[in-house]
């Protein structure tokens, strides 16, 4: 047991004392400024990563320090000798150290011992950015063990003398760019070295017995303005070079194998044997080193940039049979001769790119079976080109580049999107991984390419013009694909029924689609009937497609799968949609709305449209009719009509087994020749919509109705003759004493103040105490149609009272609604939703309501606008309990109906003027009776 508690405090403790000791890691940075250095010199700002910074009298500086290297830059004015540089706090082992920008002192190993740095691990040097050397008697090396060293000026070229140098016995790699060293220093590099560049421009000559001392140099790169002869030849271990000078002598030694010649050195002829296996020429002229090529029968690899434009056949090729990579690049090629290649049977990666030839002769690549990379960038093929590729056995060929070629197009072979049986140019490419088409101008995907080439794994079409993806495009033979779409305007994702339907059962894609992931440049469908099919996939089963396509997005940035399917329509023209009629098509259905149209029959609708919602409200309709309504409807909107409905198969018509109806604001009748046709109403009332609101033409609320109830009693009958009788009794007397003339006067007289005198004087009572003809309550959002109303209605004389121009500030907002819905003669509601979620709105609509009640006069006028988004038919249910009643019992007008305004004008009164009695004009009238 006490063994037990030793360990376990052992354990304890020293997972506390490593949490202390990581601490304090944390809190002690590796790299500080120098001790006894106030805090304007230098000052430590913080660390992140890798990065260390430091603000050095005043200027910021960041120092990079990582498990391999150290990174410093010297502030203009700061000098590694001036001891105020961040530097370890404790001696650091650091194989490679840059320095940007700091001057080195006669010493340089004392100054990088001052900053901690372990001269013994140090071997790799940078000087960058240099501003000048100290004098000759530098030493770089003195105490370090270098084997890389490079300097770099990037303006002021300092001069690299003899004495630099003389220390770096074990240098293996210098690195000279900007820095000029004079001859005395290039007869005393150190022998050790394997790679030498010495890029200064400057360079005049290149002694031979320079190269000569140095017996196992391997590399040599030289970049001069002024360089004429280059006697490579004595230099006998020397493997690689790289020229870019004006040369006109130039000797090679027979070790050399790779060799890069440019800025005037391709045009100069090589002497000495030719053992090169890779060569670069980087503006050579045509013909300038035909011969010398000829005795390299070992080159594997030739790059050729071309100095003007040219032709193919005059660029020479080696007769040897080992040529394996071919680069021709910005020749302008305007034609190639079909034996070009013919010496070249080991060929296996051809690049030509940047030409102007428009076509390939057909046998140019049938030499060639062991093409592997074929690369035909940037040139100006045509279709008819890429033929050369069906007579090549091209079995080998894994990558081929067809980028950057506008006139090419589609590949596909037939005339249409659609054929599936078509074959491009490739279809024998079996053994082609890669295919590289981007801005060729492509708008589809060969069926071949996702068929017959079943090695297949990447298909690059970026920047071309694909508008369509079908089904097909996604269902790829091979293992496993990635189809580059990027910067292409994709405007839809076409599926069928048949083919949503089968990918909700089949395996997921097997192809990665990459799109553009810029917001900018990411494609944005056209959301209509032509995705409806894919974003049901999406919805129903959202793994089956690639991802990238499954985040598409419609207009606006609302994702494809999360857009209601009812909104991906299509408008359907006329015909076959009905005249006076609107139609929208999804990818399985037609929705044809004919509300508002005037119509007084059911509009014939033809067999070809797959129609599943019918809306015919708000007409004229007094009969269904005989026409046959789809087989296939599944909502019949015949609300607000004429229809009365007595006949049973009528009604049995219009609700079928499955169908959903609206029905209500018809005048039913609802007596006992109809009962049949009720009692079917009522035992479909489930699938009535507004079944509620559905009434009796005398305004019986049909659900309270029994169908039995519909028929009176036998004895009705008897009491409706004799009250038949009577009446006609009484109508003969009536015609008998209107035979007489002075009857005929005295009624008219009484008929006329009975009507139309008790009528006018009633108004004229109105409009004395009235102040306004209307009222008009809105909301504040309505303000503009609220202006529209007045502006008519006053250009006609009507005086109108409007709360944020009549009211007079100060009052109380309640005081104010009661007078003005008191002292005017109409109130008009802007009824939408605004006004609905306005509560002042509400209360002046409460006021003149509780008015027209008290009054029984038709004060209260609704005014229903399009931003009123509650169906009409469920508005009076929609509302609140104290506005339900008076919107279900007053009329309303619809501001986007046809006779809108004459009928709001015949229900605003005009101004009324004095109406005298009935003259001698109105006795005239009398005796003409």
């Amino acid at each position: 047991m006490p063994k037990v508690a030793v360990w376990w405090c052992l354990i304890v403790c020293g997972w506390n004392g490593g949490a202390t000791s990581h601490e304090l890691k944390e809190d002690i940075p590796v790299l500080q400024c120098p001790p006894n250095v106030n805090a304007s010199q230098c000052l430590y700002k913080g660390h992140q990563a890798d990065e260390f910074l430091f603000s050095l009298q005043g200027k910021d500086v960041t120092v990079k320090y990582g498990a391999k290297h150290f990174k410093l830059s010297c502030p203009q004015g700061i000098n590694l000798e001036d001891g105020i540089l961040p530097a370890f706090a404790h001696p650091t082992a650091v194989p490679t150290v840059t320095l940007k920008g700091c001057t080195p002192p006669a010493a340089l190993a004392p100054a990088l011992a001052a900053l901690n740095v372990s001269l013994t691990t140090l071997t790799d040097l940078t000087l960058r950015a240099l501003p000048a050397l100290p004098a000759e008697t530098l030493s770089l090396c003195s105490s370090l063990n270098l084997t890389l060293l490079e300097l770099e000026a990037v303006r002021g070229r300092p001069t690299l003398f003899a004495d630099t140098l003389k220390d770096c016995t074990g240098l293996v790699t210098l690195r000279l760019m900007g820095v000029i060293i004079n001859l005395a220093a290039l007869n005393l590099l150190p022998v050790s070295l394997k790679q030498l560049a010495l890029c200064s421009g400057s360079l005049e000559e290149l002694p031979p017995t320079a190269l000569q001392r140095l017996t196992i140099l391997e590399r040599l790169e030289i970049q001069s303005d002024r360089l004429r002869n280059a006697p490579l030849a004595v230099a006998t271990n020397l493997r690689a070079v790289v020229i870019r000078a004006p040369l006109s002598n130039l000797t090679i030694a027979a070790k050399l194998e790779n060799v890069t010649l440019s800025g005037g050195a391709a045009a100069v002829v090589p002497n000495g044997t030719c053992n090169v296996r890779s060569l670069r020429l980087g503006g050579a002229p045509e013909n300038a080193t035909t011969e010398w090529l000829r005795s390299c029968g070992q080159l594997k690899a030739l790059t050729w940039y071309c100095a003007a434009r040219g032709t193919a056949g005059r660029i020479p090729l080696p007769p040897a049979a080992s040529l394996e990579n071919l680069r021709v690049y910005r020749c302008r090629l305007d034609l190639v001769n079909e034996a070009w290649l013919r010496g070249a049977p080991a060929l296996s990666s051809l690049e030509l790119m940047d030409h102007a030839a428009t076509a390939l002769p057909r046998e140019l690549l049938v030499w060639n079976v062991a093409l592997r990379s074929l690369s035909l960038r940037s040139t100006e093929l045509n279709r008819e080109s890429v033929r050369a590729l069906e007579i090549a056995e091209l079995l080998q060929l894994r990558e081929l580049d067809l980028s950057d070629n506008p006139s090419l197009g589609d590949l596909c072979g037939g005339g249409s999107n659609v054929d599936v049986n078509a074959v491009s140019a490739l279809v024998r490419l079996r053994a082609l991984r890669v295919l590289k088409l981007r801005g060729t101008n492509a708008t589809r995907l060969c069926p071949d390419w996702r068929r017959d080439l079943p090695a297949l794994n990447l298909l690059d079409l970026r920047k071309n013009n694909i508008s369509r993806l079908q089904e097909e495009d996604l269902q790829w033979s091979q293992e496993s694909v990635t189809v580059e779409l990027c910067d292409n305007p994709l405007e839809t994702v076409s599926y069928s029924g048949e083919q949503y339907r089968a990918a909700l059962v089949e395996p997921p894609s097997r192809v990665n689609v990459g799109l553009c992931k810029n917001d900018i440049l990411a494609p944005t469908l056209r959301c209509d009937c032509d995705v409806y099919w894919f974003a049901h996939a999406l919805r129903d089963r959202p793994g089956h497609a690639p991802p990238a396509l499954a985040a598409l997005r419609c207009p606006g940035g609302t994702l494809l799968r999360d857009t209601p399917l009812e909104d991906l329509t299509c408008p359907v023209p006329a015909p076959p949609c009905p005249h006076a009629c609107r139609c929208a098509a999804t990818g399985e259905a037609v929705s044809v709305s004919c509300n508002r149209a005037e119509l007084d029959a059911v509009p014939s609708l033809p067999s070809e449209l797959p129609v599943r919602t019918l809306d015919l409200s708000h007409n004229a309709l007094t009969r269904l009719g005989t026409v046959a309504l789809p087989a296939n409807l599944t909502l019949l909107d015949v609300s607000h009509n004429r229809l009365q409905l007595v006949d049973l198969e009528e009604v049995e018509a219009a609700l079928n087994a499955s169908r959903l109806l609206r029905i209500a604001g018809n005048p039913l009748r609802c007596e006992c020749a109809a009962r049949e046709a009720m009692a079917a109403l009522i035992a479909a009332s489930p699938r009535i919509e507004d079944w509620s609101q559905v009434r009796c033409s005398d305004g019986v609320l049909i659900a309270a109705l029994q169908p039995g109830a519909l028929c009176a009693r036998p004895a009705l009958t008897a009491a409706l003759v004799t009250l038949l009788a009577a009446t006609a009794f009484a109508m003969m007397s009536i015609a008998v004493f209107l035979t007489s003339r002075r009857a005929r006067k005295r009624i008219k007289w009484f008929l006329w103040w009975r009507w139309r005198g008790a009528e006018i004087e009633a108004e004229e009572v109105d409009a004395k105490d009235a102040r306004y003809e209307a009222f008009v309550s809105f909301a504040t959002n309505e303000a503009g149609r609220a202006a529209k109303l007045a502006a008519r209605l006053e250009s006609q004389g009507r005086r109108l009272c409007l709360h944020h121009r009549d009211w007079a500030p100060g009052e109380l907002i309640t005081e104010q609604i009661a007078r003005s819905v008191r002292d005017s003669r109409r109130t008009i509601v802007l009824l939408s939703d605004a006004f609905l979620d306005s509560a002042w709105a509400r209360a002046e609509f409460r006021a003149a309501w509780a008015l027209t009640q008290r009054e029984r006069k038709p004060r209260l006028l609704l005014v229903l606008l399009p931003e009123l988004t509650v169906p009409r038919s469920t508005l009076a249910a929609a509302l609140p309990a104290d506005l339900s009643v008076a919107v279900a019992t007053c009329t309303y007008l619809e501001w986007d109906e046809p006779r809108f305004w004459e009928r709001l004008e015949r229900a605003v009164p005009l101004p009324l003027v004095s109406v005298a009695s009935p003259d001698e004009n109105a006795s005239n009238d009398a005796q003409r009776y």
